[in-house]
């Protein structure tokens, strides 16, 4: 069954990437900046374009024009040399993705509710090829995937079941695919792909009971918890180019979620050190102290509502504390109350292990110092983000260098 309106739109806005139409259309990248923001140029034209932490990209016209704005199809219907209506985008797109957006094999339609099925096998999953991937060159993880860690852990794969005949792929490139499996278990639940600044989760109920993983060290249980792949890898690269080694332990990826049943597998899958090392934002925060909440069986209590989320820690005569999104200092309160939570031995398998920036990718590419050494005992927050050490008892001093 086809496809129509919104249904349809979505599809399309996440399958093709904002900057090859903006090329497609004859507009020139005058500048690539650090930060998310660039501009392209087409003579008198000036598009300025955004890839926000949802990974959705949208334009404007720097000219003001309050009208000229939105996502990739409003970009075709207003800059593609003649005025386009919303169906006339939509082909336009198909055409350039290579892809006929009518149909979704893996959705049926009941009394209209949508049930989804997954089957792995429909999206010819493979080893990344020893060449790599651009996607991962232009994260800068060059060679990385050739290391112990990451060896057979990463695949490339179509985005969609494959059917005859039809090229199901971002503009008929093979895209990375991160599979996602329970804890322990080979079972593949789900798939993201990527490519470029696109993202899609494939098919199937599976994300909420799912991780990504390294390979696990033979002589360590200790693992490092992040919400990205490219955040594990990113990490990784920057390890080793500071300490010459690899690091003793296995990368799990909640695959930018946290739920209640990955919570309880995270718990009954650790047995040695818990780094937490998710993202440096509001969500980030929200999911370390929920791994705080758990490993503390409760004394540490979380409530999470829509704009903030609340530690309460009076077991530990520390209090209640309100971590609100809208906070400009919201990393510094929530670091305060974690490190004197994570100091007191309450849960001393945890070591908060932040990224400076927004994420270890961010750290990467943006060329932030980063420092690897932790102590279980976590104290203040230096000048790279990374918590340093407030020893209590100076005897008793012992470094953890991860």
């Amino acid at each position: 069954m086809g496809l129509i309106g919104k249904e349809r739109k979505d599809l399309i806005i996440n399958q093709v990437d904002m900057f090859d139409v903006l090329n497609k259309l004859g507009f020139a990248m005058q500048e690539r900046q650090r930060s998310m923001w660039n501009k392209f140029i087409k003579g008198d034209t000036v598009l300025v374009v955004k890839t926000d932490s949802n990974n959705k990209t949208l334009y404007f016209n720097s000219n003001g024009d309050n009208k000229d704005r939105g996502d990739v199809l409003d970009l075709v219907m207003n800059h593609s040399g003649q005025r386009m209506s919303f169906h006339q985008a939509l082909k336009f797109l198909e055409d350039f993705s290579g892809t006929a957006i009518v149909s979704q094999p893996t959705v049926l339609r009941e009394n209209k509710n949508v049930v989804e099925r997954f089957n792995p096998n429909d999206y010819k999953i493979k080893p990344l090829p020893g060449s790599g991937h651009e996607f991962l060159r232009n994260r800068g993880l060059s060679g990385v995937y050739d290391s112990f860690h990451f060896n057979n852990t990463l695949h490339v794969a179509a985005h969609h079941p494959v059917e005859p005949g039809r090229k199901m792929l971002f503009g008929g490139r093979e895209n990375i695919a991160f599979v996602l499996h329970p804890l322990g278990s080979e079972e593949i639940k789900a798939i993201e792909f990527r490519y470029n600044r696109v993202k899609i989760q494939g098919p199937g109920a599976g994300k909420s009971q799912a991780f990504w993983t390294s390979n696990k060290p033979v002589d360590s249980n200790d693992v490092f918890l992040l919400e990205s792949p490219i955040d594990a890898m990113s990490h990784y690269k920057m390890f080793v180019e500071h300490r010459g080694n690899a690091p003793a332990l296995q990368y799990i990826s909640s695959a930018g979620t946290l739920t209640q049943n990955q919570i309880d597998q995270i718990k009954a899958y650790a047995k040695g050190r818990v780094f937490i090392g998710f993202d440096g934002d509001y969500s980030g925060f929200k999911y370390s102290a929920k791994i705080i909440e758990a490993f503390s069986d409760g004394k540490i209590k979380v409530e999470v509502t829509e704009n903030e989320f609340q530690i309460d820690a009076t077991y530990l005569n520390l209090g209640e504390v309100s971590i609100k999104k809208a906070d400009p200092d919201i990393r510094e309160s929530f670091t305060s109350i974690v490190s004197a939570i994570l100091s007191s031995n309450l849960v001393p398998s945890l070591i908060l292990a932040m990224p400076s920036g927004k994420d270890f990718n961010e750290d990467l590419t943006s060329g932030i110092p980063c420092v690897y050494s932790f102590d279980q005992t976590i104290g203040s927050v230096d000048n790279f983000g990374k918590l340093i050490i407030e020893e209590q008892v100076k005897k008793k001093k012992k470094q953890i260098l991860l």
